[in-house]
């Protein structure tokens, strides 16, 4: 009876196949790869939450949210829609002020002394306090 011959991998091959195997399992086990979000992601998921909310406005579906400030827990946004005519002009719509820490959306655009509770989904607040929290991207942009 003989003896079938053993293989054996050279140390190079050893090396290769381990990297190879790292490669493959990138996402193996336990680890959660989180993708880094940019600016324009938070921007997109503020521009969804603000129009899925309750946030009453004729001009709802075409204008953009701006992040004007931030002072602690409040975030304070500014709505604005482009002029027509091919002018590169931006004109207020509206103001609202996000409290990330009581959760809360406020309509101030009309009196900021008794601003108006904006509703919306959970879903769309935590998508964009996730990108938020993760960028600290998000500064003034006016």
């Amino acid at each position: 009876m003989t003896t079938p011959k053993r293989f054996r991998l050279p140390a190079s091959g050893i090396i290769i196949v381990f990297f190879l195997t790292a490669a493959a399992c990138n996402s193996c086990g336990n680890r959660s790869i989180r993708q880094s979000a940019t600016f324009s992601d938070c921007e997109n998921s503020l521009q969804s939450l603000i129009q899925r909310s309750g946030f009453k406005s004729a001009f709802k579906s075409n204008f953009r949210a701006k992040i004007e400030s931030e002072e602690g827990n409040e975030i304070r946004v500014q709505l604005v829609v482009s002029s027509e005519g091919g002018k590169q002009e931006e004109n207020t719509i509206g103001w609202l002020i996000i409290n990330t820490a009581t959760q809360t959306i406020k309509d101030i655009t009309n009196d900021p002394e008794n601003p108006e509770i904006v509703s919306f989904t959970p879903a769309d607040w935590t998508k964009f306090i996730t990108c938020h929290d993760n960028t600290n991207k998000i500064k003034p942009t006016i």
